[in-house]
């Protein structure tokens, strides 16, 4: 029985650890402009660089990039797997004051654009958002 209830603890520890967020986080855009809801920061997408090629770059180096969300955080949306091809990346929102926005966590299937930072190196290679435009899927 001790067991069981130390098994237990854990996964509940787990499964509310990760990002903090919670269920009651918001992620209303700030804005909806031609199908797109923007969140975070605003930011001129000019031409999208591909995702392979975004994330040949070097850290710290400022991309802007399109895919298909494949997967959102389930606890309050504050990051995405975005997919372009064959590359992929996980995306994670956080304003230049270091507070974070959220995207809509039934987002799987739809498009995004981001302004991001290059982190990391690697299999820990991420991108760093501060501005997002998300397209649900099917409008």
């Amino acid at each position: 029985m001790k067991h069981l209830s130390i098994a237990a603890l854990a996964l509940v520890a787990l499964s509310t650890t990760g990002c903090g967020g919670s269920d009651s986080t918001p992620a209303a855009a700030v804005a909806v402009v031609d199908g797109w809801q923007l969140h975070g920061a605003a930011f001129e997408a000019g031409a999208p660089s591909a995702l392979a090629e975004a994330l040949a770059r070097p850290a710290g180096e400022t991309v802007v990039v399109e895919g298909e969300v494949k997967r959102v955080c389930q606890a309050s949306g504050c990051w995405l797997d975005l997919a372009d091809g064959e590359a992929s990346v996980r995306v994670h929102f956080e304003n230049a004051d270091g507070s974070r926005f959220y995207l809509p966590k039934d987002g799987a299937g739809g498009r995004v654009l981001v302004h991001a930072t290059i982190a990391g190196e690697g299999a820990e290679r991420s991108l760093v958002a501060d501005g997002a435009r998300f397209k649900p899927a099917g409008s």
